[in-house]
């Protein structure tokens, strides 16, 4: 009997359903290719510290009638991805029709064996060993799953943002970019909030922040400050991707240009009260469609007459999308006080209906299928 004649057999079903399993066939593993057996790992087992099981049958399988009774088996290596880990679990309950959903029950009382390593150089035949016996499955304190997380909103709106190296309660920034005849903005950060023991999100309103021309100064609410290390983010509406136009002048649109939904204000005449499209092209006073709007031309179609001259409070005009809006970025915070960074994962979808995921390290880079960049802070930033 030679040592090649030692082998692992592959059982009937592999995977993780249920009816996995079951008795042993002829089909051998290569020594060493146990990734014949198991999934491939992605960054979802990785961030979720995921466990498979996998029916194996150790044997000798030799030319004659050989056998070999009261064998043991070992594992001589762990696999080269540091973040998994390969055990034995030995059960007296476990039998050839065993199947995954047997199995799995058997785990509470199995015994289980891996590998070890010395602490200190064997001189003689005792070997110095740290541990004995350790928890077999990772520990997991808490899990918390942000689920919904969009950027909504934000795909008409560009972000600056500032970072705080104590404690700020007033922050001042200039934004060259923003679209400043019709200014749309808000701010957005966490805070600690002490009452609940957690990061909690605040929104900035733009009433509240003091504008002149593109330099904007907000005073955060009291008791409210942007702790050390914390961002502020800015959202606001840039002139690289909207311009604004202004009535009486006649509107006139360049290739790839549209009308925003739900930002464009005319006057009624009768009246004098100014409207402002409902975002399904039309304008609507006391229940009453007074004219329609085409966002692809801009064209507007009065039912009752409008007046287009209007103050400067009132700022009567259109709303003009310079291009298609498409944002590629992404922020939030954990909100949570204390948390691992290699437990994090995120999986997205794009509008396209492609899937995204990525997961981060140790350090707080954040890697991943289509993923360029990305980090989390020490106090939960994402980005």
């Amino acid at each position: 009997m030679l040592r090649e004649d030692l082998k692992i057999f592959k059982p009937e079903r592999l995977g993780s359903a249920p009816n996995a399993g079951g008795y042993r066939t002829n089909s051998a593993i290569q020594s060493g290719k146990l990734n014949d057996v198991f999934s491939a790992i992605s960054e979802v087992e990785h961030a979720s510290s995921a466990f498979e099981i996998v029916k194996l049958y150790p044997a000798v399988a030799t030319g004659d009638a050989s056998s070999l009774n009261r064998a043991h088996v070992f594992i001589s290596d762990q696999p080269d991805d540091k973040l998994v880990s390969t055990l034995i679990a030995e059960s007296s309950s476990l039998t050839d029709a065993s199947l995954f959903v047997d199995m799995s029950q058997m785990l509470r009382t199995a015994k289980y064996h891996g590998t070890t390593t010395t602490t200190s150089e064997a001189s003689g035949n005792t070997l110095s060993l740290r541990d004995v016996s350790r928890t077999v499955a990772p520990m997991t304190i808490k899990r918390i799953a942000h689920v919904g997380v969009q950027i909504g909103e934000v795909s008409q709106y560009r972000t600056t943002t500032i970072e705080s190296f104590g404690t700020m309660t007033q922050v001042n920034l200039d934004v060259p970019d923003l679209l400043i005849e019709n200014p749309d903005y808000y701010g957005t950060y966490s805070y600690w909030a002490s009452g609940w023991q957690r990061w909690a999100l605040e929104r900035v309103f733009s009433n509240t922040i003091s504008r002149t021309g593109t330099a904007l100064k907000i005073d955060l609410p009291v008791g409210k400050p942007l702790a050390k290390g914390k961002i502020f983010t800015l959202h606001y509406r840039s002139n690289l991707d909207f311009r604004w136009h202004q009535f009486p002048a006649a509107v006139s649109l360049v290739s790839g240009e549209s009308i925003a939904k739900g930002q464009n204000r005319v006057k009624r005449a009768s009246n004098g009260t100014v409207l402002v499209d409902d975002g399904e092209g039309h304008f609507v006073d006391q229940g009453y469609v007074i004219a329609t709007i085409d966002y692809e031309t801009g064209l507007i179609t009065e039912v009752e007459p409008l007046s287009y001259n209007g103050t400067i409070s009132e700022n009567l005009g259109l709303m003009i999308v310079r291009g298609e809006q498409v944002k590629k970025l992404v922020q939030f915070n954990l909100n949570l006080p204390l948390f691992d960074l290699g437990s994090f994962y995120i999986k997205c979808k794009t509008a396209a209906g492609s899937d995204i995921s990525a997961a981060c390290d140790s350090a707080g880079n954040i890697t991943g299928s289509s993923v360029s960049t990305g980090s989390i802070s020490a106090t939960g930033d994402v980005s």
